[in-house]
């Protein structure tokens, strides 16, 4: 055991002792006091697609995950489902690949099924080792294969969390061959929420970065204990290196054949930490459920990961290698007990010495927001939201928004919530009210997606539909000219992009 490793245990057992009943705990009744407040800038919601009816019939309607492109302009749509869709001209939908009717799918409930889409870094690049290769998140049966890493110890197996490799089709560049799956890495789950949700490669980099080609995958703490009340982290997988759960991992997912499906990137901060105990996967930790994260496309080109919270905050995070985010003995900037999800406590002396990393921004219940889900950094050049993180509460449908630049983890953030104009009737409106055609439906089910354009899109499993947001102002002007719309937004397509290649992004 590493002399760092030992000093934080220490550390966490003179806080136990500090609770050790009989100690008294300042409670914090409100978290984050005050409202959200308003912002004074609006964005227009517009109708892209309404995705075809995907699911069951008692629950038909296509439950969209995410949007993404594969670097020539292609948009690709995760269905919670099974379904990857493509996304073409005038709103057509054509199946790219059944992830559901070639595996073992799992989508009762919950967080399971298709959860997330990658495509390598290398999948246009004709004789990489990547080229043709795309990858799915996803929840598979306990039957159709052994885990790398079983459940914790004691806890229950309802099914696993795989991550599969797929080849583009040889017959056909625009369509996966649906024979070939490979399974990458497979992780047993004890309960069908906070499981393995986002993978993604860092777009930001070029093929000379010691990181190009690493997949980072969100993986969640395994779920609650439920009821009468979920228990907090009921395994105590947070703080242990030993389980991949609870973590951002990051792996090479490319097989060395006749040795391992998928091997361990060297400069992962547990790779060669000399404790067999740690996971050289885990590239960061402490995390609930970090099931969305991204990078901004320019200025400092960080990672953002949205954390949702227990019962009482909801956190933004900046991303750091070897960071330790706190879960399960921090909520936000906020101390837990196992044993009492209800409650928060103000932080014990020293807490400093911990070495954790708080959130950035966070905000609690009390109005209505109770799950956050992260968005990405606006880049439209001379639009008044460039350089504006955007995100949201995936309950709610609320969308907030805050500067990228004062994201530095320096220290809380201040945020606005965006007011929405709804692009069919030009009024003011809750993306609730969106969704329920004006009466505001029960909850979102928000997600976001970004295109290879950088243009921002908002997904809603409530009603299977895709939403663009519409940055770019009606006109930009140049020289006493004004541009058309679509000329405008070629024009700051180009000058974002020519950003991102002056940062170094190939």
């Amino acid at each position: 055991m590493t002399s760092e490793r030992s000093a934080h245990i220490l550390l966490l057992l003179a806080v136990a002792i500090w609770l050790w009943p009989g100690t008294a705990l300042s409670q914090v009744a409100d978290p984050v006091p005050g409202p959200i407040p308003i912002s004074a800038h609006t964005v227009t919601v517009a109708l892209e697609v309404q995705l075809p009816d995907t699911g069951p019939v008692s629950r038909p309607t296509a439950r969209p995950m995410t949007l993404i492109g594969d670097g020539t302009g292609r948009r690709f749509v995760a269905d919670q489902h099974g379904f990857v869709h493509q996304l073409g001209a005038g709103g057509s939908v054509s199946t790219f690949l059944d992830v559901a009717a070639n595996t073992n799918l799992v989508s009762s409930g919950g967080q399971q099924g298709l959860q997330s889409i990658a495509f390598h870094p290398d999948y246009h690049m004709v004789g990489a080792a990547g080229e043709g290769k795309f990858y799915t998140s996803s929840s598979q049966t306990i039957a159709s294969g052994t885990p790398d890493y079983p459940v914790p110890s004691g806890a229950p197996e309802t099914h696993h969390s795989v991550i599969h490799e797929w080849d583009v089709d040889p017959s056909d560049p625009n369509a996966i061959d649906p024979t070939s799956a490979r399974e990458v890495l497979r992780i047993g789950q004890p309960y069908n929420d906070h499981n393995l949700a986002q993978i993604s490669f860092d777009p930001t980099i070029g093929s000379t970065h010691p990181d190009y080609g690493l997949l980072y995958v969100a993986s969640g703490d395994g779920g609650n204990v439920c009821c009468p009340r979920p228990t907090v982290d009921p395994h105590f997988v947070g703080q242990d290196l030993s389980h991949p759960l609870g973590a951002m991992l990051r792996i090479d997912p490319l097989e060395d054949p006749g040795v391992a499906a998928y091997s361990i990137p060297s400069q992962n901060p547990f790779a060669s930490d000399g404790d067999p105990t740690t996971l050289g996967e885990i590239w960061a930790y402490g995390l609930r459920n970090p099931h969305r994260f991204s990078w901004d496309l320019a200025g400092a080109e960080r990672m953002y990961i949205s954390d949702i919270g227990q019962a009482n905050v909801e956190e933004i995070n900046v991303g750091a290698q070897g960071a330790n985010y706190g879960w399960s003995e921090r909520e936000g900037t906020y101390l837990v007990v196992h044993t009492n999800e209800g409650d928060v406590f103000a932080l014990p002396p020293d807490d400093s010495l911990l070495g954790f990393t708080y959130p950035v921004l966070q905000y609690d219940h009390d109005e209505g927001d109770r799950a956050i889900t992260g968005g990405y950094v606006v880049r439209w050049p001379g639009e008044n939201l460039d350089g504006e993180y955007v995100f949201g509460d995936l309950r709610s449908g609320r969308l907030f928004h805050a500067t990228a630049s004062d994201l530095d983890g320096s220290g809380q953030v201040a945020f606005e919530a965006l007011r929405l104009i709804d692009a069919s009737d030009d009024q003011e409106k809750t993306l609730l009210e969106m969704i329920g055609g004006g009466t505001p439906a029960p909850r979102a089910d928000l997600r976001f997606g970004r295109d290879d354009t950088g243009v921002i899109y908002l997904l809603t499993k409530r009603d299977g539909a895709v939403r663009r947001l519409v940055f770019a102002p009606p006109s930009v002007s140049t020289g006493g000219a004004l541009l058309p719309l679509g000329l405008a937004l070629a024009i700051a397509v180009a000058a974002r992009n020519s950003l991102v290649r002056h940062s170094g992004r190939s």
